[in-house]
């Protein structure tokens, strides 16, 4: 058994195992919503939006909704994930400074960070745009 296969049988991660690297987006292709990275193109997920035993139409639109609801947070997985690292390390830094530098300063500008921005300024930048890209129909999943 592969080391990948093997990890996902026993629940752990291996070491070296990294997810697919974001920005991630979601499109709406006939009956399923596929979420990739978007500069790649690497697939991550496919969602089903059309459940084939729902013969309501209420009941048929609201899966289809919720099915693109997931999609759009699951796409801003990368972003969400950036943002709890970035604001980890912002929180764990013990010079009390309001820029980054060293170790903090090196994660910070692999999200985007872009001199001279206070680190709480890009914080709040970055968290605004994960939440605004899990909560709002943007990512082309429509």
């Amino acid at each position: 058994m592969d080391r990948q296969r093997q990890a996902a049988s026993t629940g752990s991660e291996s070491p070296t195992t990294k997810h697919t690297p974001g920005p991630w987006t979601a499109t709406l292709a006939r009956t399923l919503i596929h979420v990739h990275n978007a500069e790649l193109g690497e697939p991550v997920v496919a969602i089903s939006v059309s459940p084939p035993r729902i013969h309501e139409r209420d009941l048929r639109d609201k899966a289809v909704a919720t099915a693109h609801a997931n999609a759009r947070l699951i796409s801003a997985a990368p972003d969400l994930f950036a943002y709890a690292r970035c604001q980890e390390a912002w929180s764990s830094r013990t010079d009390g400074g309001d820029y980054p530098h060293g170790a903090v300063l090196s994660l910070f500008r692999e999200y985007g960070y872009d001199e001279p921005v206070e680190g709480s300024v890009f914080l709040e930048d970055l968290r605004r745009a994960a939440i605004a890209k899990a909560t709002k129909a943007t990512g082309g999943a429509e």
